[in-house]
């Protein structure tokens, strides 16, 4: 038997895309205002100075690929995976259990 559907508002809420960053050691290159800037671990920007990734927290979005997401599509871009894959690991990311996720 699969896995139960999980409430990704919920999800979402709880998981913040610094901490999906955090994963593959990316660095902001400049902070201002809450807004994080740096390289796009999505198209895999090399440029030292670069600051085309942009992510308030609750989503990030890629000036020159234009990739937008939040946390779950994050993980999900970057592990290869179904969003319903990355949700159970974003749940677990910050500790959680999944049933308190699940639509009831």
């Amino acid at each position: 038997m699969g896995r139960r559907p999980l409430n990704f508002a919920s999800i979402r809420q709880q998981v913040k895309c610094q901490r999906v960053l955090s994963l593959v050691d990316w660095h902001p290159r400049s902070v201002r205002g809450g807004i994080s800037r740096g390289p796009c671990p999505i198209h895999g920007s090399t440029y030292p100075m670069s600051r085309v990734f942009v992510t308030n927290g609750q989503v990030c979005y890629c000036h020159k690929c234009k990739w937008y997401g939040d946390a779950i599509d994050l993980f999900a871009r970057l592990a290869s995976c179904s969003k319903l894959d990355a949700a159970y690991a974003c749940v677990a990311l910050i500790g959680g259990n999944p049933d308190d996720y699940k639509f009831r």
